[in-house]
C-alpha cells in the first residue's frame, strides 16, 4: 500500500471545475499521454463505472487495461475506486475546500499493488504530482480560455 496526497489551488471557477471533472470522456484530453480511451459502462444515479486504457511511458512503455467506479459523494468531493486492474483496490478521494477565500483541490490516493506490479511503485511515486500538476494546468487552461471567448463575445 502507498499513501500518496497532492493538493492544489484552483485558478479557475470552482463549479466549472467539477464540471469538467466529471465529464469522464473529456477527461482524455487533458491527460493525453496516459490515457488512451475511456468507455463509460454504467451511470447510475451517483455513481458511474468506466473502462480506462491507461499507458505508462516512463521506464516501461505498457498499456493496463483498469475498471474504475466513480461515487460522487458531493458536490464537492468524489471518490474513485479500481475494481479491476493492475492496481485493483486502489482508492482515491478528490475534493475542494475553501480557505483563505482559495479554493483548494486535494487528490489524496492509496495505492494497492499486487506483488507482480510493485514495480510499478518507484515510477508512480515520481510520476504521481507531475501528472496532476499537467492535469491542473490543463483543465484551468480551458476554464479560462472559455471565459475569454465569453468576456469577447459579451463585449
Amino acid at each position: 500500500m502507498v499513501k500518496l496526497n497532492y493538493s492544489h489551488i484552483l485558478e479557475c471557477d470552482e463549479r466549472k471545475f467539477w464540471k469538467d471533472l466529471t465529464n469522464f470522456i473529456e477527461l482524455q484530453k487533458y491527460l493525453s499521454r496516459q490515457i488512451q480511451k475511456i468507455e463509460i459502462l454504467e451511470e447510475n444515479n451517483d455513481i458511474t463505472i468506466l473502462n480506462m486504457t491507461i499507458f505508462v511511458r516512463s521506464l516501461i512503455k505498457k498499456e493496463f487495461l483498469v475498471q474504475i467506479k466513480v461515487l460522487k459523494k458531493s458536490n464537492d468531493e468524489l471518490f474513485l475506486e479500481i475494481l479491476d486492474g493492475f492496481a485493483k483496490g486502489t482508492q482515491c478521494t478528490i475534493s475542494t475546500s475553501v480557505d483563505n477565500d482559495q479554493s483548494i483541490c486535494k487528490v489524496n490516493t492509496d495505492i494497492k499493488f499486487s506483488l507482480k506490479t510493485m514495480i510499478l511503485i518507484p515510477i508512480i511515486k515520481k510520476e504521481y504530482e507531475g501528472i496532476l500538476i499537467k492535469f491542473f494546468r490543463k483543465i484551468e487552461g480551458k476554464i479560462k480560455k472559455e471565459k475569454e471567448v465569453n468576456e469577447n463575445y459579451n463585449d
